[in-house]
């Protein structure tokens, strides 16, 4: 009785199998990773980001006692550097790609975290042939969580969130290329 048992489970285990379609690439394309991972000073929040294979990721803040999420466009993660062969040893693996940086105010009132530029802006400006200085920037959102208004700020190079003062940050704005173009000769602004 046993061996007619254990008989059926293996048939009906590989009948079940056999049934399920194989991987595709179309189902690579739609696996989205979780990077950038921190949790909030208060242990009340988890903050991450969320990038599909190709195309714009989105920042969650998921509150960890209600389940609730809030959820804001970070762009689209740009490919790795290619490694330098010259410094690196060939052994070693590939320079991961670029990702957000996340920081919590210490009250967890405020998340602020940087973001790329959106799939959409990065292909038109390579579709007109961009010099490098004029491809669109990475950016910053400064989320209250309480209200889960979000600001965002344009062309950041980077920030930072003091350890032990609330209400306060400081970041890096890139300059425009208005201001960093000579002026024209004979001309006054």
């Amino acid at each position: 009785m046993q061996l007619r048992t254990l008989a059926f489970a293996v048939i009906f285990a590989f009948s079940a199998f056999a049934q399920k379609r194989p991987l595709t690439h179309r189902d690579y394309d739609t696996w989205r990773s979780i990077q950038s991972t921190h949790l909030s000073a208060d242990g009340a929040y988890l903050g991450y980001a969320l990038f599909p294979q190709e195309g714009d990721g989105e920042f969650v803040l998921r509150n960890l006692k209600t389940g609730k999420e809030l959820r804001e466009s970070i762009g689209a993660r740009p490919p790795a550097a290619p490694p330098n062969r010259a410094i690196q040893n060939p052994d070693d693996p590939p320079p991961p790609p670029p990702t957000i940086l996340v920081a919590f105010s210490k009250d967890s009132r405020t998340v602020v975290f940087s973001t790329f530029p959106p799939k959409s802006e990065i292909d038109q400006a390579h579709k007109e042939k961009k010099k490098p200085e004029e491809m669109p920037k990475n950016g910053l959102v400064i989320l209250d969580i309480a209200s889960g208004k979000a600001d965002r700020i344009a062309r950041v190079k980077s920030f930072q969130v003091p350890e032990d003062g609330d209400g306060f940050m400081a970041y890096l704005k890139l300059r425009d290329e208005e201001s960093t173009k000579p002026a024209t000769p004979g001309r006054t602004r």
